[in-house]
């Protein structure tokens, strides 16, 4: 790692990082922007974002509400996922598709699912498309760059390589001539862990950072990265963790009531929860940085007050309730994958 890595690594960013994916949950602008500057008004630093998010308009939404305070904010985004013709054309009208799908919440879920990522479905194969080559990921960056108006990342991922990519190689280059460029001040991978791992191996050189999927279902109580790397980012902390809690512990009073009891705490309300599993992904992730997203901007200043301190807590109510999550619901099934 040189000098201006170890620099972004260290200098003022917040143990939480606000992600893009899933803002446009939110189908007014003018609410998105509000929720940008909740998350910036609450002290957070580090915004992750990419190229698809938003079909195509989620990096212009974040350049717009960090204008004037680049200097304080590391941006995130990711190279190797880009839209179709299709997609592209679905973006620029999704507005009143997403308030459609925002009085249906079972439609929308299916949506989200069918069209996370370019293996989620058959309308993720309609919106999306491989951009890994050389040209097509230079033209992804300048264009990352132009929408999110800086002339430079902190951080660029690979966005869920695939170990079957015959030119990973290439794609190393890429990355290693944007960052003496100034384009980029470090590169890393971002996807499912066993996926990265085997990429890593295929690359010709270090790789400094990695983003993978978290939740409190994991087999340890601490997040371990899946190959070398010197910086750890976690995200998906609350897409699965969070609906399978809660619908487990509200089935029946008497489970609530339990659940209550044991942590000192009301545990039918979903903040509560929420609050429990960022907590835990902090301490799972005590060096590195959590992802985290919401509709919601009164919700951010609360999680942010929940982690300031998280390091100095009493952490029996946090013991309690994950010995309750490993006791009756660690054998639950895989849930569907959420955007990262």
């Amino acid at each position: 790692m040189n000098d201006v890595e170890q620099d972004w690594f260290t200098a003022g960013t917040s143990r939480l990082g606000f992600g893009t994916a899933g803002i446009f949950r939110e189908a007014r602008k003018k609410e998105r922007q509000r929720l940008l500057d909740a998350a910036l008004d609450a002290g957070i630093t580090h915004f992750d974002t990419a190229a698809i998010y938003g079909l195509g308009l989620a990096e212009g939404e974040l350049g717009r509400a960090v204008k004037g305070r680049r200097d304080d904010i590391r941006l995130v985004s990711k190279v190797g996922i880009g839209l179709t013709p299709l997609g592209k054309t679905l973006g620029r009208v999704q507005g009143p598709v997403r308030m459609i799908l925002e009085s249906s919440p079972l439609l929308q879920r299916r949506a989200q699912s069918s069209a996370a990522s370019p293996t989620s479905g058959p309308l993720g194969a309609l919106l999306y498309k491989d951009t890994f080559e050389e040209k097509a990921a230079q033209r992804s960056l300048d264009n990352s760059l132009r929408h999110l108006k800086t002339d430079y990342l902190d951080l660029l991922l690979l966005h869920d390589p695939s170990p079957a990519l015959t030119h990973l190689e290439a794609v190393y280059e890429i990355l290693e001539r944007a960052k003496s460029a100034g384009k980029i001040l470090s590169w890393g991978v971002a996807g499912e862990s066993d996926q990265i791992s085997a990429v890593v191996k295929q690359l010709p050189g270090p790789t400094s950072v990695l983003q993978i999927r978290d939740d409190i279902f994991r087999e340890d109580e601490c997040l371990s990265p899946p190959a070398p790397c010197d910086y750890l980012i976690s995200f998906g902390v609350l897409g699965r963790a969070l609906p399978t809690i809660m619908a487990h512990v509200t089935a029946s009073k008497e489970r609530t009531r339990l659940w209550s009891d044991t942590v000192g705490i009301d545990c039918s309300k979903s903040e509560v929860i929420a609050g429990f599993l960022m907590m835990d992904a902090v301490r799972a992730n005590s060096s590195g940085i959590v992802l985290y997203s919401t509709t919601r901007p009164e919700r951010i200043q609360g999680t942010m007050a929940t982690l300031s301190n998280v390091a100095h807590q009493d952490s029996h109510s946090l013991e309690k309730f994950r010995e309750l999550v490993a006791r009756e619901l660690k054998t639950t099934g895989a849930s569907p994958k959420d955007e990262q």
